[in-house]
């Protein structure tokens, strides 16, 4: 029987006596979320007169103004191809060429690039926590070098899990909708009657997947097996301890919706009070109202900066405590208690 309390309790401590683990979490949450665009924030603090002008002197626009705007904007939408075609015809195809191979460049090396900084990142808070458990003192080296040995195996044992449930639900998809439209009625209400089951057991596969990818990326990170060995040994265990797997999930999605997205839905209820504070000095100083947005954009941007904060211990908290199951399945099933045991001892355990 897993104690989940104790587990919570000691993956709290860990993470909190050990903040290196904070650095490989935040790193995790950023990548994740795809970061923060601020480019808005660009021309905040640079008025102009004319601009304050557009403000003070709202007659100063010509009347004749919006007679030639509509003049130029229906001649150009009138015949928008022939607009382009004479503004992109001077420029030589071997432009086009080279920009998009160097966008499509671009495009792999980001993606390769995120692939790796993520799995590199999974092992190393990983294998980190492993050790903090175990009273041993954590480092960013150590945690960086096993992220580097573990990364490709942790991408393709995803790779491969993900990839066949996507191509399976892909080809069943596409022979669904072949049925639907091609048979006969009678053929149809039979296949809908199946159809229900069909979508429970698509759900169930979908945990499934969920869980068995979690304990590979454990296994993966801590173990030193082959690729094979580990999703070979990680679905055994994932058969077994699926529901304790289940339940740990679903008590880390609880712990991060609360936090987490308690934490960003703060941040933005201050953010919009906060805007609607700045309109209303701006719409009676300018000058002011600028000047309280280029301060407020600050805190914003130690706001976003927070939210990063925030979610990375709450990342390295979630990893710490399927770290912390992972050991409390080892020592339920008495796994050998070393680097790289024997699959065959440890398989006859599951």
């Amino acid at each position: 029987m897993v104690d989940y309390s104790n587990i919570i309790r000691r993956s709290r401590q860990i993470v909190k006596n050990n903040k290196k683990l904070w650095i490989w979490g935040m790193i995790l949450a950023a990548m994740s979320s795809g970061g923060f665009n601020f480019s808005s924030f660009s021309n905040i603090g640079r008025p102009n007169k004319n601009w304050q002008d557009l403000f003070q002197n709202k007659n100063t626009i010509p009347q004749e103004l919006p007679q030639k705007i509509n003049q130029v904007l229906g001649s150009t939408v009138s015949d928008p191809w022939k607009f382009i075609s004479s503004f992109l015809s001077p420029i030589p195809i071997s432009f086009w060429i080279i920009l998009g191979l160097g966008i499509l460049v671009a495009i792999i090396f980001g993606v390769t690039l995120r692939i790796f900084i993520l799995n590199w990142a999974t092992a190393g808070l990983m294998s980190q926590a492993s050790l903090a458990e175990k009273g041993e003192t954590i480092s960013l080296e150590k945690g960086s070098i096993q992220g580097r040995n573990k990364w490709r195996k942790l991408f393709l044992s995803s790779l491969i899990l993900w990839g066949g449930f996507t191509a399976a639900s892909v080809f069943i998809s596409l022979v669904s909708v072949l049925v639907l439209t091609l048979v006969p009625m009678v053929i149809k209400i039979v296949f809908l009657i199946i159809l229900v089951p069909l979508i429970i057991l698509f759900i169930a596969a979908f945990l499934f997947i969920i869980i068995w990818s979690t304990f590979c990326q454990i296994i993966i990170s801590l173990e030193d097996f082959t690729l094979g060995k580990s999703l070979s040994f990680s679905k055994k265990v994932a058969k077994k301890f699926f529901a304790e797997g289940l339940l740990m999930g679903l008590i880390n999605s609880g712990i991060g919706c609360l936090l987490g997205c308690g934490t960003i839905l703060v941040i933005i209820i201050i953010g919009l009070i906060v805007a609607a504070v700045i309109f209303l000095i701006f719409a009676t100083n300018q000058v002011a109202g600028i000047s309280l947005g280029v301060f407020l954009g600050g805190l914003f941007l130690c706001s976003l900066a927070l939210i990063v904060l925030v979610q990375g211990i709450i990342k390295a908290f979630m990893m710490t405590n399927w770290v912390l199951l992972y050991r409390e399945i080892q020592k339920s099933e008495k796994f050998p208690d070393r680097a790289n045991p024997p699959l065959e001892q440890m398989n006859s355990k599951v």
